[in-house]
Order: C-alpha cells, then structure tokens, then sequence
C-alpha cells in the first residue's frame, strides 16, 4: 500500500497533449497557485462590508526549476516555442503524476509558456528557471474543473 503523504520522489511532472503524457526529467520542484478574486460589498449605513463576494479566478502561475541538461534546453524539453513558432503555438497541458499510484495530482490546462531564465558558476551546477501561465487548474479531488453550463467562450 503506498504511502498517504506524497514526496517529490513520488511526483513526476511533464506535459500532456491529449494522448500521451511526456514526463520531464529536467526539473527538481514546481510550484503552481490558484487565486481567487474577492470583493466585498459596502453599503451606506454600515462600517464593515455586508457580504464578501466571488468574482473572478485568476490564471494560474507555475514556476519550474530545473538542471541544465546539455541537448535537453528550454525549447524542446520545457516546451518553449521558437521564434518562428509564435503565431501558431497551441497551448499545453501540465501534469503532475504520482508514479506510484499513476494518479494525476495536479493538472494545469490551457499553459503558455511565458520566462525562462539561466545562467553558469564556477563549482556549481546550472540551473534554470521556467514559468508558465495557465486557465484552469484540476487536482485528484476534483478531476474535471470545468466552467459552468452556461459560460461564454471564445469563437
């Protein structure tokens, strides 16, 4: 029976383009956050803020931290486009798989990637830095975070 409390050992991240997942050995942590926008409701005749309010779910910011790999860079392995490829990039998936149950701990969808930053020091190893933006986050407990019936989408 696998442990309940995951460690990083456990967690395999990568990417996932609707059939396949392609993990990543180029990362050593990923952090990734949800915010959601509140706004209280003030009236007249009251100190304090009647009610509290949902209005909106921010994107959602991954950082990525990894190793340097020689002939594993930015562009191929952590998914970065080219150049050329600007106008035409799909945005991805991010996974973060739990390799011994194969269960999916966190998914981020609708990812693009936005900085990646490096460098070199004598009597270290190099590392570097990835971030990404993404729409909509899901996890094991709740799998299929969608936006209600109803919602608007782009044409």
């Amino acid at each position: 029976m696998p442990a309940k409390v995951l460690s990083g050992a456990r967690a395999v991240m990568g990417f996932y383009d609707g059939t396949n997942f392609s993990p990543v050995g180029i990362f050593s942590d990923c952090s990734f956050g949800v915010t959601y926008d509140v706004q209280p409701a003030w009236i007249l005749g009251r100190y304090s803020a009647a009610s509290l309010d949902y209005t909106a779910l921010e994107i959602c910011h991954v950082t990525a931290n990894g190793y340097r790999i020689v002939d594993h860079g930015w562009f191929n392995d952590a998914q970065f486009p080219s150049l050329s490829e600007l106008m035409a990039f799909n945005p991805i998936t991010i996974q973060v798989v739990d390799r011994q149950t194969k269960s999916i701990i966190a998914r981020i969808d609708q990812v693009m990637p936005t900085a990646a930053t490096g460098g070199f020091s004598a009597r270290q190893l190099s590392t570097s830095t990835h971030t990404y933006q993404g729409i909509l986050v899901s996890d094991e407990s709740q799998p299929n975070n969608t936006e209600s019936p109803g919602a608007m989408f782009l044409p």
